[in-house]
């Protein structure tokens, strides 16, 4: 029989089995067992008990209970060629509820929706698959999801999430780990920790009274006058050797690609933590970045830009005022 890494597999010898992470030879595999120790086994010693290709399906199969509630998965399609395959997204409720979800890209400033669904507790789904050209994009990503419950229903608070990590990150063999979770090769990212889960669930006792609302809407209206305000003012430096560590295999399409999905998230957070303003350091070089920086920044509504202080940055800043 044919194994291959990701295959679920039990013991023809002795009572267990596991899922093989390692193929050594066409006699030898290595299987994790349950508790994630490897081992290395004959291959005619196993019998394998279920495929480990991932479908649209799958989203009715119970997943592993792991360390996190809600984790987005980077999985190879092929094992051993992380850097050059095609990679599947995969989303895990590990939760206790069902829950509606959303998940967005950043493109010129805006978020774009590229798959929503409903995934039912303790299950996971395919939620789109991807080639290696487009690991910027699905490297900075939003998500967020309502709960809810097919049986008596107390009200859990929504999650919004930023997704963002070098990108880079997807083409280091280092990043892929054996996960129990989905019983593959994968990079994760955890969008909510089960202690975090916890508190979602027992939201303030007064959070629907209608009275206490109100005194509290009022509060925050006062408090939310500018002079109650401290406001960020902000610096990011977008030299590519401040985002990323190796440069040894990176174009400078990559690179500008970068630094602009760097841009993009900074930009995201100033607006949505209500910056006073920010200051992106591009330097001077070439002036590519700087233009392209202009233009993205055409595609936002209620903003100045200037160049920033001469005496601090010379030629090679602008700064933002929101």
């Amino acid at each position: 029989m044919d194994f291959k890494v990701g295959d679920s597999v039990i013991f023809l010898d002795e009572k267990g089995g596991g899922v093989i992470t390692e193929i050594k030879n066409k006699n030898t595999v290595v299987v994790s067992d349950d508790s994630g120790f490897p081992i290395s086994y004959p291959v005619n010693k196993l019998v394998k008990i279920n495929s480990s290709a991932v479908t649209e399906s799958e989203s009715s199969i119970n997943v592993v209970d792991g360390n996190n509630a809600i984790s987005l998965f980077y999985v190879p399609t092929e094992e051993g060629i992380e850097f050059s395959a095609n990679l599947q997204l995969i989303l895990v409720n590990n939760t206790r509820h069902d829950f509606y979800f959303e998940l967005f890209y950043k493109q010129g400033g805006r978020a774009l929706k590229f798959n929503q669904g409903q995934i039912d507790k303790h299950n996971k789904k395919l939620v789109i698959t991807f080639s290696s050209s487009e690991i910027e994009k699905y490297s900075q990503l939003y998500f967020q999801c309502l709960f809810s419950s097919s049986r008596e229903f107390t009200p859990v608070h929504p999650l919004f999430k930023v997704v963002q990590f070098k990108a880079s990150k997807l083409f280091k063999e280092s990043s892929f780990i054996f996960s129990p979770e989905i019983q593959k090769i994968a990079f994760s990212v955890c969008l909510l920790e089960k202690a975090e889960y916890e508190k979602l669930l027992n939201p303030t006792p007064h959070l629907f009274h209608n009275e206490i609302m109100k005194e509290e809407v009022s509060e925050a209206i006062k408090i939310s006058k500018p002079h109650h305000i401290n406001r960020v003012e902000k610096v990011v430096d977008l030299h590519i050797h401040e985002l990323i560590d190796d440069l040894s295999n990176v174009s400078e399409s990559q690179m500008l690609n970068i630094q602009l999905n760097a841009f993009d998230k900074e930009m995201n957070q100033a607006i949505i933590n209500h910056y006073a303003s920010i200051t992106f350091i591009h330097g001077v070089g070439t002036g590519v970045l700087k233009h392209a920086i202009l233009e993205r920044l055409k595609s936002y509504e209620g903003i100045k830009h200037m160049p920033a202080s001469f005496n601090k940055y010379g030629h090679g800043a602008i700064k933002i005022e929101f």
